[in-house]
């Protein structure tokens, strides 16, 4: 099974997000990588998308929702509902609420209970005003996902904030210590702080690592295999950060690095699904 646990298709409201309305961005940002973008990328093409995703062999795509300023665009909980109602076995939706909103909790339960999606994502950084991960603002829900028994996913990189010091590992060490029944799953993996992330998850059990397109052609990409080879070997996710790495492209890359044996077949998607509870 290969699940991909970041994906941004060109469907609903992703195509007004700031992915597709600057395309020309994003498809500078895949050149970047070293990559030809794909053909559903250019075009912004749902038919493309479901024909690239099928060539390459991926089972499931979990696509996080977004709820944060007009700079980069919405889509909503109901949007991502009618995705996932089209095949519930190959995408797996997250909410996204606003966080600011007095019943940003009771939103959250209400898109997992009635609309079937699969948890909270968060992006700290990205929202007006920036947060960190510890805000007290988000205690509530972090609160609400454990009573829902549902994982979170936090947007976690040097790019996702104002600077570097919104992916600072110690916030997340701090979230994972206050809601240790709390599963968190660090999007981008806490890149450039790679050590100290993986120093938070080896210290806290309830913390997960994706480190997407940061694991492709990027320093310190070696320390995440070091990881899952080892300590870190159950809590380490595939991501291909599609549209930004081609679903084909990254999944050769990872196929290339050196896991141990076992270990690429849990990263490229049994650490997901146990988690996810697929089948």
């Amino acid at each position: 099974m290969i699940v991909d646990f970041r994906v941004r298709p060109p469907f609903g409201g992703y195509l007004d997000t700031n992915i597709y309305k600057e395309r020309q961005r994003t498809i500078a940002m895949v050149k970047a990588q070293g990559y030809a973008p794909s053909k559903s990328l250019i075009e912004a093409s749902w038919d493309a998308f479901l024909q690239e995703r099928d060539q390459a062999k991926v089972d499931v795509c979990v696509v996080p929702g977004r709820y944060t300023t007009p700079e980069y665009g919405q889509i909503s909980n109901e949007n991502l509902a009618e995705l996932a109602s089209r095949d519930r076995k190959r995408f797996v939706c997250f909410a996204a609420v606003d966080t600011a909103s007095p019943d940003a909790a009771d939103r959250l339960e209400k898109a997992v209970r009635d609309l079937g999606l699969a948890g909270l994502a968060l992006d700290p950084g990205f929202y007006d005003p920036p947060r960190y991960a510890d805000d007290p603002l988000f205690e509530p829900l972090y609160r609400r996902c454990i009573r829902l028994g549902v994982p979170v996913t936090v947007t976690y990189s040097g790019h996702a904030g104002p600077d570097i010091g919104y992916a600072d590992p110690v916030r997340i060490d701090r979230v994972a210590a206050a809601f240790p029944e709390l599963p968190i799953v660090v999007v981008h993996a806490g890149w450039p702080w790679v050590p100290q992330i993986m120093g938070v998850a080896f210290r806290r059990p309830n913390v997960y690592l994706s480190p997407d397109m940061y694991m492709v052609n990027m320093p310190g990409a070696g320390d995440y295999v070091e990881a899952a080879n080892g300590v870190l070997r159950d809590r380490v996710f595939f991501g291909s950060s599609y549209p930004f790495l081609p679903f084909d492209e990254a999944i050769a890359y990872y196929g290339r690095l050196p896991f141990k044996p076992g270990v690429l077949s849990a990263v490229m998607g049994g650490n997901a699904a146990r988690l996810l509870n697929l089948d």
